[in-house]
């Protein structure tokens, strides 16, 4: 058995780590890239395998370090909807005596049983830590947090779309408002998030995390970056970079998301999380409200068909059925989506595009600047905007 403890002594990270950083703009990419080589001593959680198909297994390897003479056992493991809560009590109903000793572990978690699988969508992992007397007043503590996601078979993973994120107003976490923001630059598979929030006393503050996109998501460190140059000051370089917990980027559209974000609670041995969830979108203020986005020009392209190589189509409003269908034609071509009925004003969450009446492609990937999917064969289909 092993416990699981947090040590974050080195949270600071100094400047004079960082090198080749030319300019305060090129330097934000940089820190990250740099900073995020560094680990925390947090517990870790992963899924194994680290990319999951729909009807896949999955288990769960905690891994952190901790104190000689504390164990933990698990408890028990629940899955509701999208969530798996593991639960973990300590040994013996007693923290016991723990040592300045630090010991690495590794602690393999099942999670599904015989003749169950994973499902489209994705998971939350929670890992807790039952306190030693449970009564109605106590809760369990927040050790370990992590998205885990699971591709729908035969569908391609959502990529966000690069550009300005705000709050989600109306979103499924009403925990943040207006004068948040989010810029979002994704190239490829590897995303920069920089994240525009306010300090305790009000201050706005600025932080910065990098990595590679699992399928929809992206987990890693955040970083406070601190004491650079000023607007109308003489330059100079970022005095220091300091750890501030982790982000988990999860995205549900190419324009629609929710950024997890976790800090840990104090320094203790066994110090719990914080959790904010904060729902994100991007940033529309050019490209009209909702489904009318879409009235513009796009070019649709197609791996396999070629006969729409190149074709451009011009999407023009001609029917509103009401909160669950929006319509557009161009020429031969209309285009018939499904909108989200709890909350019409959105993005359309899917649409279906044909020709004469015959099926041209399937979109189940809508964005401002892209239309993701797929024709009858499989092949993909896209449309990007041109105006």
């Amino acid at each position: 058995m092993q416990t699981i403890t947090h040590n974050v002594s080195a949270k600071k990270l100094r400047f004079k780590r960082l090198r080749a950083i030319c300019t305060l703009a090129i330097s934000a990419i940089a820190i990250s890239a740099s900073a995020s080589a560094i680990e925390s001593n947090l517990p870790k959680v992963s899924a194994i395998p680290a990319t999951v198909m729909e009807g896949d297994k999955f288990s769960l390897l905690l891994t952190g370090t901790s104190p000689d003479g504390c164990g933990l056992a698990r408890d028990s493991v629940k899955i509701t909807g999208e969530e798996i809560t593991v639960v973990f009590i300590r040994a013996g109903g007693s923290l016991g005596i723990c040592t300045q000793v630090l010991t690495p572990f590794s602690f393999p978690i099942s999670v599904f049983d015989a003749g169950t699988a994973a499902k489209a969508g994705t998971y939350k992992v929670r890992i807790e830590l039952a306190p030693i007397e449970r009564n109605s007043q106590t809760v369990n503590k927040l050790l370990a947090f992590a998205l885990v996601p699971v591709t729908p078979f035969g569908k391609r993973p959502i990529l966000p779309e690069s550009g300005q994120w705000s709050y989600e107003e109306g979103g499924p976490h009403a925990t943040s408002g207006s004068g948040v923001g989010f810029n979002i630059e994704r190239q490829d598979q590897v995303l920069v998030n920089i994240s525009s929030l306010y300090g305790g006393d009000g201050s706005p503050e600025w932080y910065i995390n990098s990595g590679t996109l699992v399928a929809n998501t992206l987990s890693s460190e955040l970083f406070s970056v601190n004491g650079g140059q000023s607007l109308f000051g003489a330059y100079k370089p970022v005095k220091e970079v300091q750890y501030s917990g982790n982000v988990h980027l999860e995205f549900n559209s190419p324009v629609h998301g929710t950024a997890w974000f976790t800090q840990p609670i104090d320094e203790g041995l066994i110090s719990g999380l914080k959790l904010m969830p904060i729902s994100i979108a991007r940033f529309s203020f050019g490209f009209g409200v909702g489904a009318r986005a879409l009235t513009t020009r796009w070019a649709l392209v197609g791996e396999g068909a070629s006969a729409i190589q190149g074709s451009t189509l011009l999407l023009a409003d001609i029917a509103n059925p009401g909160n669950t269908a929006w319509r557009y034609v161009s020429g031969d071509y209309q285009l018939n989506c499904e909108l989200y009925a709890a909350r019409p004003a959105l993005l359309p969450k899917s649409c279906s595009l044909t020709k004469s009446g015959v099926s041209v492609a399937n979109f189940d990937q809508i964005g401002y600047s892209r239309m993701r999917g797929s024709d009858a064969a499989g092949l993909s289909v896209s449309m990007f905007r041109l105006d």
